[in-house]
């Protein structure tokens, strides 16, 4: 950012001295928060550049001034508005703990939809309208306690290079977890832990001759920043995955126009930011948290008393869970443990680099052997063109079907050590980095025969981008894509509902048929292959009874 040290004055014409109101002041501080340079600023304004520098290095108790004057009492506001500014003071705590600059754009952006997403819950505050002024933003500052830790955020991105190092992220408290859990007489098949993290789902290294090949829609949309936010889960046990959570930006991509999206294998969910809101995750712990867990606890024939732990972020809303339901004992753990969960230091690592490897080994499969050498990089573009949503979605499904038993205790291994002796040094964090490290190696190796030119440091930076934010000029980006595709989705929706035609179910069927009878001919083993394909035609007759109903 610009520095606001005095300099020499540039000339502008004289002018008879005259007092700024407070206003005029805070609409310079405006300007320059904006993005506006100095110099725009007092030819703006036809202000001496020493007179806008002075106001700028005023600024906090500019601010502070224009804040008192402009006090709203809380008495006058209403129960929406209340909520939604309690609930985004532990938002904007959480950005200044995760070390993210808080803009006046952000946190109004936050605002209005923190807002909008707690009326469209209680409809009595349908009539309700709500703008994020400069007004209310300063009040805001000002009634919170964000304020300070605002200001200090502000000086280090002015230049301010004197401040103390961010301390590293605190363990989680195990001990305090293991009381809980002693307390309440929870044992590993009933104590549960979730917790979200955002994926681009199509997106590969920076520098490698994918990336640098694509362009952005007409809106300005990259899909190498099209996020998902994934929400996992399960218990201690390893025997319990809940069905993941997928937040998308929209709620019919193209991709999944003939899907019925309650028969898809994640929970979908979509908002324009493709990001967990307090809403989306009561209504996935009332409706499919409480009765998934009751009924896994129903078939293992235990008591349906169970923990959830899980980060005090403002998605988790305790006024909201606390008495959800007296069966499920909820444990918040801070925020700066969030990093520390179970789910997240090792099962979520995890995942996202498998979620790489198996998207790699996709795209090499579409690449015909014999493709000459001349037209490879063509035929890769255009297998990667043609990845869509509904393959990440299965991808996703894979890898976390597929996590290992040892992965799972690995990552519940200080909560619930599967040794007699439990190893407080560094074991388990190294078998996770291990664990990284083995598919990173094998990403290298995929990524290079597909001729992506990339090393081990390329996929580190790509697993550690899932975890950056879009801007706001993406967000616009996003907003515009969403219109663009809803315009599209009605013509393209009525062609897409009858691909599972005759024909085609005919010829599916048929073909599977003809293969079972190959590799019948081709085993030695008689009795295997006719088990097999004893098995496969139970698991047909849903197909071949749609067959049946569709020529009758």
């Amino acid at each position: 950012m610009e520095s606001i040290t005095p300099e020499k004055e540039d000339y502008v014409p004289q002018k008879k001295k005259r007092l700024h109101s407070l206003e005029a002041k805070v609409n310079i501080i405006n300007d320059f928060e904006n993005g506006m340079r100095i110099a725009e600023i007092f030819k703006k304004y036809m202000l001496p550049r020493s007179t806008v520098t002075r106001i700028l290095k005023s600024r906090k108790r500019i601010l502070k001034d224009y804040a008192a004057v402009t006090y709203l009492d809380t008495s006058e506001k209403s129960w929406l508005l209340n909520e939604t500014e309690s609930i985004l003071k532990l938002w904007c705590s959480d950005q200044v703990k995760d070390n993210i600059e808080l803009t006046k754009v952000s946190v109004c952006e936050q605002a209005v939809e923190l807002f909008e997403s707690l009326k469209l819950q209680h409809s009595e505050y349908s009539d309700e309208t709500f703008d994020a002024t400069d007004k209310w933003y300063y009040n805001f500052k000002r009634l919170c306690d964000w304020d300070q830790a605002a200001n200090e955020m502000e000086s280090a991105s002015y230049g301010n290079t004197d401040l103390e190092p961010v301390p590293l992220k605190p363990e989680l408290n195990v001990e305090k977890i293991k009381q809980a859990i002693e307390e309440g007489g929870f044992s590993p098949q009933t104590v549960f832990n979730v917790c979200d993290t955002s994926l681009f789902w199509k997106k590969l290294p920076d520098d490698c001759e994918i990336a640098r090949a694509e362009k952005p829609s007409s809106t300005g949309f990259k899909e190498s920043r099209d996020p998902v936010t994934i929400m996992f889960g399960g218990n201690a046990a390893g025997d319990f995955k809940l069905k993941p959570l997928m937040v998308y930006r929209t709620e019919n991509p193209k991709a999944l126009h003939s899907k019925s999206k309650g028969g898809l294998p994640v929970i979908w969910k979509s908002n324009p930011k493709a990001c967990m809101l307090p809403s989306l995750f009561e209504d996935w712990f009332g409706n499919h948290f409480i009765p998934s867990v009751q009924n896994y606890c129903s078939s293992k024939g235990i008591p349906f008393k169970v923990m959830l732990i899980i980060a005090s972020t403002p998605a988790h809303l305790p006024s909201t869970l606390v008495d959800f339901d007296h069966r499920v004992k909820i444990f918040f753990i801070s925020h700066d443990e969030t990093y520390s969960q179970p789910m997240y230091t090792d099962v979520i690592s995890i995942l996202k680099a498998d979620y790489t490897r198996r998207l790699l080994v996709i795209l090499r499969s579409q690449i015909e052997p014999n493709t000459s050498d001349r037209y490879f990089m063509l035929a890769v573009l255009l297998a990667w063109e043609k990845y869509n949503i509904l393959h990440a979605i299965r991808i996703i499904m894979d890898s976390w079907e597929s996590l290992s038993q040892e992965d799972w205790n690995t990552a519940w291994e200080k909560i619930f050590p599967t040794n007699d002796v439990v190893d407080e040094s560094e074991e388990s964090t190294t078998d996770k980095h291990g664990r990284v490290s083995e598919i990173i190696e094998d990403i290298v190796k995929l990524a290079n025969e597909l001729r992506l030119n990339v090393d081990h440091n390329d996929i580190e930076a790509l697993l550690d981008s899932h975890s950056t934010e879009l801007t706001p000029e993406e967000f616009i980006e996003i907003r515009a894509q969403n219109i663009l595709e809803e315009q599209e989705t009605s013509e393209s929706t009525a062609l897409s509902m009858s691909n599972m035609t005759v024909e085609r179910l005919t010829q599916a069927l048929t073909d599977i048929n003809n293969g079972l009878n190959i590799l019948q001919d081709i085993d030695s083993n008689e009795s295997r292959a006719r088990d097999i394909k004893k098995e496969i035609y139970k698991l047909l007759q849903p197909y071949e009874e749609t067959l049946r109903s569709k020529i009758m």
